[in-house]
């Protein structure tokens, strides 16, 4: 058997876990708290049930009104005691009132067929000197609950007949599809969202006065605000209240307790399609982007490409998010794609993305090959709606594990180059002064030839030189062989100037060239 601090220790983990559950789920909606009021009846509020039902409430006392549509002869509506049975029946042009006070709170629940949405209206009635109101609806339940059970009078519009009382009724059920018109001068709903319709926008007389924590929201210009739209989940309602004071005006109020001292809980709010909420973001996913250099990386083109990815989610399931931008801090190193086949950009941008539903991206980095073995930081950053901004940061991780490999192999590979090039200027000297050699033994050997050769230079410079005898000079030295001494550099310009047959410069090159053997 279990002992008792066993029993105490699995307890405090179970209650752990079920609070850090509850403030997981707790962030992903808004507190808000406040009132909205408006001036006239030119309103109207839309609120969705959740699930299939819709749930009013009322502290105190339990004051509305139910009155049978006309529209079917079959149409009747069963009146049932908290066991079930049926205890009245009524058709279709009949009225019930209901007038309870004295219980602590009175529930009544709607229940319909399908997920629906209802529409309330305000009514105006001047009731001796001073203006009543009630906000009706028209709805086409399969149900109505009471708790605790009610006492109903029964009017019938058509006749003077007396009213007839009926106690402890806990349901009613709707046949045939009958409409039902509810109706109540003040009506406290839990709803998972709605919409409310203010026709031609707020006037100056409105007032816009709510908040999220120290956050307080402007009240929209005179002409705009027609349309205000809030959601919350399933298993948080937003719970609001419709009522008209005294003194008027109309105030729909956003408060989760009856006091109206503590806030409700929102996963959107809109004005005029504006969301005045930042979504939540939650980054499921942002590893690093790891590049690995190769042996030899530097023979690499300039910059080398390596994919990651990014998961990330906004806002709160069901609910969109809007205008989402997610950019890249710099779009030379890092771009962005919605698949691992790309395309890639350095932005990306969504009209709208489903609230708390992971958005998938990828991320190719263009590293360059001088970047240095280590973390770099770069980042990506997501705007939306409701002044959404977030920076999310992003590591390149670029890995060399050859770095003392390479830095051996190029140092090797880099005295063996200079080696070779110390070895090959080595052998090209030997060669020059081998060849330098073989010119002066040639000269040597040829010293009368060479002689004959600068003496006729000297006559024909010392004359009106021609340009066939400066021909016949060259075709007899080069006959013999003569320019073996002359380096390939010097008998390649004699040949030049000989084709422009400029008879002076070629005399003096070939004279000069032969006067270094000669001294």
């Amino acid at each position: 058997m279990m002992s008792l601090s066993s029993h105490i220790r699995i307890a405090r983990i179970a209650l752990g876990a079920s609070l850090l559950a509850l403030l997981s789920h707790a962030g992903q909606c808004a507190q808000i708290s406040g009132s909205i009021r408006f001036s006239d009846e030119d309103f109207s509020l839309e609120v969705r049930t959740t699930g299939t039902s819709l749930s009013l409430s009322s502290r105190g006392c339990n004051n509305f009104d139910l009155a049978v549509g006309t529209q079917g002869r079959k149409s009747q509506v069963l009146l049932r005691d908290a066991n079930g049975a049926t205890i009245g029946t009524i058709g279709s042009g009949k009225f019930m009132e209901a007038r309870a006070c004295g219980a602590e709170r009175y529930s009544t629940e709607l229940i319909f067929g399908a997920p629906a949405t209802t529409t309330w209206n305000p009514e105006a009635d001047a009731v001796r000197g001073s203006k009543r109101i009630k906000y009706t609806a028209s709805l086409s339940p399969t149900q109505i609950r009471f708790d605790p059970a009610l006492a109903l009078t029964i009017f019938d519009r058509n006749t003077r007949a007396r009213p007839i009382k009926v106690s402890g009724v806990a349901s009613i059920a709707v046949q045939e599809a009958a409409s039902i018109l509810y109706s109540s001068d003040a009506i406290h709903f839990l709803t998972t969202g709605g919409t409310i319709h203010r026709n031609g926008g707020f006037t100056g007389a409105d007032e816009f006065s709510l908040s999220a924590g120290s956050q307080r929201f402007a009240l929209p210009a005179v002409g705009q605000g027609s349309e205000i739209t809030f959601d919350a989940p399933a298993d948080r309602p937003t719970s609001l209240s419709l009522y008209y004071p005294i003194d008027g005006p109309h105030v729909l109020a956003f408060f989760g307790d009856d006091k109206q001292r503590e806030p409700t809980s929102v996963s959107s709010l809109r004005v005029d399609g504006k969301g005045l909420l930042t979504p939540e973001i939650k980054i499921l996913s942002a590893g690093p982007i790891v590049v690995k250099r190769e042996l030899l990386h530097f023979l690499s083109p300039q910059e080398q490409l390596a994919t990651g990815s990014l998961e990330i989610h906004l806002g709160s399931a069901g609910v969109e998010v809007r205008d989402v931008r997610v950019e890249t801090s710099d779009a030379n190193i890092l771009e962005l794609g919605q698949t691992a086949s790309g395309p890639y950009e350095p932005v990306l941008s969504y009209a709208t993305l489903p609230g708390s539903v992971p958005l998938e991206l990828t991320l190719r980095a263009r590293v360059p090959k001088m970047w240095e073995p280590g973390e770099h930081a770069v980042g990506v950053t997501v705007t939306g709606e409701g002044d959404l901004r977030r920076e999310i940061p992003v590591t390149i991780q670029v890995e060399d594990p050859y770095r003392t490999a390479r830095t051996v192999l190029l140092a090797t590979l880099g005295a063996i180059l200079i080696a070779l090039v110390l070895w090959m200027l080595i052998k090209k000297r030997r060669i020059q002064s081998e060849q330098a050699d073989a010119r002066v033994v040639f000269f040597q050997r040829h010293d009368a030839e060479y002689a004959r050769v600068r003496e006729r230079i000297e006559l024909l410079l010392a004359s009106e030189t021609q340009w066939p005898e400066v021909e016949g000079l060259l075709d007899q030295f080069s006959a013999k062989e003569l320019q073996t001494v002359l380096t390939p550099q010097q008998w390649n310009a004699i040949t030049e100037l000989s084709k422009q047959q400029r008879s002076r410069k070629v005399l003096e090159t070939l004279d000069r060239a032969l006067a270094k053997f000669g001294g």
